[in-house]
């Protein structure tokens, strides 16, 4: 783990992992509030090394100075949690798997993905990357060195609680270190979608489309993996959600068909790809994508690849597919979408009002 002023959260975050792991190694980069105290209250090995603009660099000092099989990578606000809370070691595989997959949940609002958590300890892997470090590549180095392979392991979770509320701040703070990374790794898909993103919440929307449509080129080359693929997809619904705030809806519908051609299970670019259709008036197909994001159980649905919104399966769907029901004539329909889209929302004035007039429209009709 790496650290600095994360005293809200270190507390949470090691509670629940004494009783998992047999070491806890914290690097600190230069914490100035309560944070060395709440790890000092723990058997940690707390260790310091001055910030360096490098996520990969501290999180190299900290697996330098493990010394058990297995490392886990966690941050202070993030969450670990085993189904029926077994211990983690009774879940790691055999001898022929370097590295494993968990479930992670990036927000609390948010479906799971998985990522890849533990690892063997092992010199040649190593974190690389400024910005949105990862282990993936050097483990996969190893795995083909040796014949090993990456498994996954559904019973391990973690739930990331930090991206939570207004995240603002973090957006200031991250732009530069990801124009940085950018610099370093032009081609990697991930760094121009979260660029493309921040840059979007900030109000710099020409940069943020200049991203996010290099990250769709970089995902349409011939040879892209699945993951850059997905990936850009990713683009795709941060460019959908901008044209559709500035009322684009055909410059919207092109995003959404470039991204489906990318990767067309990405759920949100059918959900956004709806929201065009019911603009342009064109419900009955609207409604043939709705109504299978309408059957998802927005707290279980899980796709290893992607994280979605719980929004997309729960009142928005529920919300909109009331509103192309009603346009269509279809009241009785309608009436249905509005109570589901209230068991999301049950204090909406706005859904309690459609389903109102559509439970008298349905009546009158």
């Amino acid at each position: 783990m790496i650290v600095k002023n994360e005293a809200a959260f270190l507390e949470g975050c090691l509670s629940g992992l004494r009783t998992h792991v047999d070491e806890i190694v914290i690097v600190d980069t230069g914490s100035s509030d309560g944070t060395l105290d709440i790890a000092c209250q723990f058997d940690c090995n707390l260790l310091h090394q001055p910030w360096q603009d490098n996520f990969s660099t501290a999180r190299n000092f900290a697996i330098d100075n493990a010394s058990s099989d297995w490392v886990l990578y966690i941050d202070a606000d993030e969450r670990l949690s085993c189904t029926g809370n077994v211990p983690l070691a009774s879940l790691l595989p055999d001898a022929d798997v370097t590295g494993l997959r968990v479930k992670f949940r990036p927000r609390t609002d948010m479906t799971c993905y998985d990522e890849l958590r533990l690892f063997r300890r092992d010199p040649r892997i190593r974190f690389k990357g400024s910005m949105h470090e990862s282990i993936v590549p050097s483990v996969r180095a190893v795995c083909d060195a040796d014949n090993s392979q990456v498994a996954r392991q559904y019973a391990i979770a973690i739930d990331h609680l930090g991206y939570d509320g207004n995240q603002r701040h973090k957006h200031h703070r991250n732009i530069p270190l990801l124009l940085q990374a950018v610099l370093e790794n032009p081609d990697r898909v991930y760094l121009r979608y979260d660029l493309g993103y921040r840059l979007d919440a900030v109000a710099r929307k020409e940069d943020a489309a200049e991203h996010l449509r290099i990250g769709m080129r970089l995902a349409a080359r011939k040879g892209a993996s699945e993951q850059q693929r997905v990936e850009g997809s990713m683009c795709a619904q941060v460019l959908v959600s901008m044209f559709l705030d500035a009322e684009k809806v055909d410059d919207a519908m092109s995003a959404a068909a470039d991204g489906l051609a990318l990767f067309k299970d990405n759920m949100a670019l059918h959900w956004g790809k709806a929201r065009c259709l019911v603009a342009l008036g064109r419900l009955d197909e609207a409604i043939s994508l709705l109504e299978p994001l309408s059957q998802h159980d927005p707290e279980t649905f899980f796709d290893r690849r992607i994280a979605y919104s719980k929004s997309i399966f729960g009142e928005d769907v529920h919300g909109l597919l009331g509103a192309a029901r009603f346009r269509a004539g279809n009241y009785v329909g309608a009436c249905e979408s509005y109570a589901n889209a209230m068991r999301f929302a049950p204090d909406s004035l706005e859904f309690r009002t459609k389903l109102a007039l559509s439970k008298a429209r349905a009546k009158s009709g």
